[in-house]
């Protein structure tokens, strides 16, 4: 009798086990579902309509993450669809010496429900941005009149890499090697996609 009762018994643990299985992969589909509702639903909703009052705190918030003064001269939300955009006008880096490193003429960021809970942006577009990378007579390298040096914070740098999408429209890159003394070289029209995985 008892080795009838035995296959019974491991059949029923076994079924056991697959229920509990199923209902603990049913909650966390449902419990990620509804997170990214929830994500939509405060990108749509709360953070879109509101953006435009936030700019100040924006403009503080990323100065300090990055080590750098940031001023954003006009931001615009726009949402069609899932995924919203804002658009920064002219959008300018300054050093610790008030010095203005970077100005971007128009910048078109993306935010989807994923990426607002990785904290991170889910596109970064750059339309027309000028930009100088120089190697002084030391071999340094500066970039838009930023010294990349170990000793420097790389904040915005490790932050600007880790974004998903960044692409660059119609940029100007000026090349100076002062190093080995070549004639400067001006690019145009220069366009450049980067894809992380």
């Amino acid at each position: 009798m008892s080795e009838h009762l035995l296959p019974t018994t491991d059949a029923a643990t076994g079924l056991r086990w697959y229920v509990r299985l199923t209902r603990w992969l049913w909650w966390l589909v449902v419990g990620f579902w509804s997170l990214m509702l929830l994500s939509t639903v405060t990108l749509h909703w709360l953070i879109v309509p509101r953006i435009l009052d936030w700019q100040p705190q924006i403009e503080a918030m990323a100065s300090q993450a990055w080590g750098v003064k940031v001023s954003i001269g006009e931001l615009q939300s726009e949402s069609d669809g899932w995924v919203p955009s804002f658009v920064l006008s002219d959008f300018v880096m300054r050093d610790q010496q008030d010095q203005e490193v970077l100005r971007l003429p128009l910048v078109r960021i993306s935010l989807s429900p994923a990426s607002l809970l990785s904290l991170t942006l889910d596109s970064i577009e750059l339309q027309s941005p000028q930009l100088e990378i120089m190697r002084d007579e030391q071999g340094r390298w500066k970039i838009a009149g930023v010294a990349l040096d170990a000793s420097e914070d790389t904040t915005f740098n490790d932050w600007l890499l880790r974004q998903p999408n960044i692409s660059i429209r119609d940029g100007k890159l000026r090349w100076v090697d002062r190093l080995l003394q070549q004639p400067e070289v001006d690019l145009t029209a220069v366009n450049l996609s980067m894809h992380n995985g």
